[in-house]
């Protein structure tokens, strides 16, 4: 199956066009163009993905999904059902109240991240089990790169899969780590990023669980990051 990259290049080549005039014609940055087709970053957003398909001459579903003809009808193009809005969520805590449930409050000042409805299938996902949220700091990198957009399952899980990156709530923060769990019941943290001094792995007891949230396991990234 070809990737986001393939298809861009394939597009590009078709028309002759150069990265730098799909990022001028589009108003897009040169570095996030750099970045699809060198597929560093695997997804667009709905906006550039429509705006580059646009440009291009190809059909959206095409450019996203690799699905269908490559070439556009004439029809305009636009995301339909085949493509699924996952918004972006911010966590809060009460004042003083690292213990208790977390609160998921909607970012309504940005777009949505938009992802191919067989991702979520994929996933055995559907809306109403999955969160966005932004990867903020570089202890994850290569993996997660500070800025990188995670698509994260937050249906019920009854065990941690060692190795997996998980988003979970730790003493009132957000946090996303590779998780292991331990025959003892505790929970190995570790981070990806090979600095241990600055990223040295953490172990939460028994008596320390009280203070963790599972938020669910991080199933799809976007941007220059690895996972």
């Amino acid at each position: 199956m070809s990737t986001l990259a393939d298809r861009l290049k394939t597009a590009l080549a078709r028309t002759g066009r150069t990265q730098s005039e799909l990022s001028k014609g589009t108003g897009i940055s040169h570095a996030s163009v750099s970045f699809w087709v060198s597929g560093r970053t695997k997804t667009l957003s709905a906006k550039n993905a429509t705006a580059v398909a646009s440009f291009l001459g190809v059909n959206v579903k095409w450019l996203v999904e690799g699905v269908g003809p490559m070439l556009a009808d004439g029809t305009p193009s636009s995301f339909d059902a085949d493509l699924v809005a996952v918004p972006f969520f911010r966590i809060r805590f009460a004042a003083g109240d690292s213990t208790g449930e977390p609160t998921y409050e909607e970012v309504h000042d940005q777009e949505a991240a938009y992802y191919p409805r067989s991702t979520l299938i994929k996933h055995h996902l559907t809306e109403a089990t999955c969160k966005s949220f932004i990867v903020r700091g570089i202890s994850m990198e290569p993996s997660l790169c500070d800025g990188d957009v995670i698509l994260v399952d937050c249906s019920y899980q009854p065990r941690i899969l060692d190795g997996r990156v998980y988003a979970f709530c730790y003493q009132g923060e957000l946090r996303v780590k590779r998780l292991y769990k331990r025959i003892t019941g505790e929970i190995l943290i570790r981070s990806d990023n090979q600095d241990r001094s600055a990223y040295p792995d953490e172990i939460l007891t028994a008596a320390d669980l009280d203070r963790f949230k599972l938020i669910g396991r991080v199933v799809e990234r976007s941007g220059p990051g690895n996972l």
